[in-house]
Order: structure tokens, then sequence, then C-alpha cells
């Protein structure tokens, strides 16, 4: 009698993350270091930052381009972590319509009630003093 070999895969290894921690690691000591290079090579030129315009352009685009460091050290810390940029996980998906319709319409209508008690426009935020004018608080 002659059996047949089983023909199923073997199970299948669980799917390996990366430590969030070596990857927060990465992240700011990414942050550090390109911060501290940037900064150095601004103070090495003496430049104020309560002036920028008056620095060298390049030391102006080191100094502007400090608000990119985060985004190029996500990059870097993801990129070393987990090897790839695809399907990150960080939590992006498509918002539904209605979802964005509340938040518009959140947005829009917010602001309102405040503005209705205070009259048409041309008024005086706060009546006069001695004014008997009632406002919406009673």
């Amino acid at each position: 009698m002659t059996t047949t070999p089983s023909l199923s895969a073997p199970p299948a290894a669980p799917a390996v993350r990366p430590s969030p921690w070596r990857e927060v690691g990465v992240f700011l000591g990414t942050t550090a270091a390109l911060l501290t290079v940037t900064t150095s090579v601004a103070a090495a030129a003496d430049a104020d930052v309560a002036h920028v315009d008056q620095a060298p352009p390049l030391v102006q685009a080191l100094l502007f381009g400090q608000a990119l460091i985060p985004l190029v050290a996500a990059v870097v810390a993801r990129l070393a972590t987990a090897g790839t940029l695809r399907r990150p996980g960080w939590g992006f998906r498509r918002a539904s319509w209605r979802s964005l319709g509340t938040a518009w319409l959140w947005g829009c209508c917010r602001p309102w009630p405040p503005g209705a008690c205070s009259g048409p426009p041309g008024w005086p935020a706060s009546p006069p003093r001695g004014s008997r004018r009632r406002s919406c608080s009673g």
C-alpha cells in the first residue's frame, strides 16, 4: 500500500515586524544629527535667526530647510528598519465622504454662533460704558 505525500504547504512563519523602539531611535538620532549640522553651519556663518534675511543664501536655505528635517528623518528611519516605504502602517487611509462632509460643516457652522450674538456688521464689539444694550449672554 502506497501513501501519497501531503501537498499542503508548510506553516507560514509569522511576519517579523521591526521594533518600534529601533525606528524611534533612528528617527531621533537622524533628527539630532541633521539639526546639529545645520545649526553648526549657521552658527559658523554668524547667522542671526532674528534676521535670517541678512544671512547668506546657503545659510538661509539651511535654516528654512530645518522644517523638512522631521520628514527626512522619518523616511530614513522607515528605510533603516523596514527597508521599504510601501505600506508604512502609519494610519493613513482614505476618509469617507461622510467624515469629510461632517468636518466641513463643523468648520463652517462652528464659528457662526458667537458671531450671531455680536449684531450687524459695524456695531461695536462691546457696548459703550453706561449703555443698556443687552448681549446674548444675558
